[in-house]
């Protein structure tokens, strides 16, 4: 989450964008690791302003992509994730200003809990 809006008083954060690169350099190039989203996904690739409904359907699709077809399988063994935004206690800050509990997006992942 790089662009936030003006009445929120936050200032833009135009070094999310190196360090996504960065990110995206050391797990595809270096480690070879799947990412998401991938330079190929229209939809979140290259996207710097979220609101609070966006970071919810990324965390749902993402989590969909963890899972087999049947969603009884995990096809991965671990799972990395970088959040660049501002934040608060324990929370990160959309673009238009609401506070998102880190740790309950992280209890989200996971085969258990595809409620979110």
């Amino acid at each position: 989450i790089s662009e936030y809006d003006p009445q929120i008083n936050l200032p833009n954060l135009n070094g999310v964008k190196v360090d996504i690169e960065m990110y995206e350099n050391l797990w595809v190039a270096d480690y070879n690791y799947t990412v998401f989203p991938s330079v190929n996904d229209t939809e979140w690739y290259g996207k710097w302003y979220w609101h609070k409904k966006d970071v919810m359907k990324f965390f749902r699709q993402a989590i969909k992509r963890l899972l087999s077809e049947n969603e009884e399988e995990l096809l991965y063994d671990s799972v990395i994730v970088c959040i660049s935004s501002h934040g608060g206690d324990r929370c990160i800050i959309s673009s238009d200003g609401t506070k998102l509990n880190i740790q309950q997006m992280i209890d989200k992942i996971g085969p258990i809990n595809m409620d979110f």
